[in-house]
């Protein structure tokens, strides 16, 4: 049994799926220590979708940036999920060099492909033709003042049939 899984990855999995069933608004950002729970959530992302991780997409690497496509490489068929790197913890007075986070910046595909994950991970109540019809939806999570941390995610189209979740 892998306990790492159970004991590291389970319980935000946990807390996410308990965030969204208490609220339709509330989202819980996506946010790793390790490339190995990242790619659990990639791999979630692609359990909800018909696609499988294809590759790695280090275009990004140069921004700080990580990005993962879902599907046929070179192809419409494609969803492509991006996160961002950001070096915490760290304090140059006390030599800790601090670790890095991976925090979700953004989902891009078809509508009908990336709709299910809209609709499982952050409004449990969306309606696929209700937000077709509207040009978007958005989610947002309230952190307590003293933490000073507010997030709207956004579904929005992009261009065409192509859409972001971001």
């Amino acid at each position: 049994m892998n306990y790492y899984f159970i004991g590291k990855v389970f319980p935000i999995f946990i807390v996410l799926i308990c965030s969204f069933i208490v609220s339709q608004s509330q989202v819980v950002p996506v946010r790793t220590k390790s490339i190995e729970e990242l790619y659990t959530v990639v791999d979630s992302i692609a359990a909800i979708t018909k696609y499988k991780l294809a590759k790695i997409d280090t275009s990004y690497s140069q921004r700080d940036l990580i990005g993962f496509k879902l599907g046929k490489v070179n192809s419409a068929d494609t969803i492509t999920v991006l996160f961002f790197k950001t070096k915490e913890g760290g304090n140059v007075s006390l030599e800790r060099s601090g670790y890095l986070m991976y925090n979700f910046k953004e989902l891009s595909g078809r509508y009908l492909d990336i709709f299910p994950i809209w609709k499982k991970y952050f409004n449990t109540s969306a309606n696929l033709e209700v937000i077709a019809n509207n040009g978007g939806d958005y989610a947002r999570d309230y952190k307590p003042k003293e933490e000073g941390w507010y997030s709207r995610i956004n579904f929005r189209k992009s261009y065409k049939n192509y859409w972001v979740i971001k």
